[in-house]
């Protein structure tokens, strides 16, 4: 359970960076450079977790759903194996992946 909150505190610390980047600056094309404008609402991301199966508690996602203003998308596993089967045939676009050692 410890590992956890500390997996998902970790992905909402990667949840702010990407929610900031892209929702205080804007590209100034004529220039080449990047300004903050206060007037964009800040966009809602998407967090991609390969974890196993009831790892995480749903009550946790959603909460760090609200407090985060993103949204989590919890693929699961039921064995190392059957995790490095799909990585290998080529699944990409995960976030957070959480094998055992």
């Amino acid at each position: 359970m410890l590992l956890a909150v500390i997996l998902l505190a970790i992905a909402g610390i990667l949840a702010y960076v990407v929610l900031s980047d892209r929702s205080s600056k804007t590209a100034d094309v004529s220039s080449g450079e990047q300004t903050l404008s206060k007037s964009q609402p800040a966009q809602e991301s998407e967090l991609f977790v390969y974890t196993w199966a009831d790892y995480i508690k749903p009550e946790l996602v959603q909460r760090f759903e609200k407090e985060n203003n993103c949204r989590v998308t919890i693929d699961t596993f039921d064995s190392n194996e059957a995790m490095y089967s799909k990585l290998k045939a080529g699944a990409t676009g995960y976030d957070i992946i959480t094998p055992s050692s």
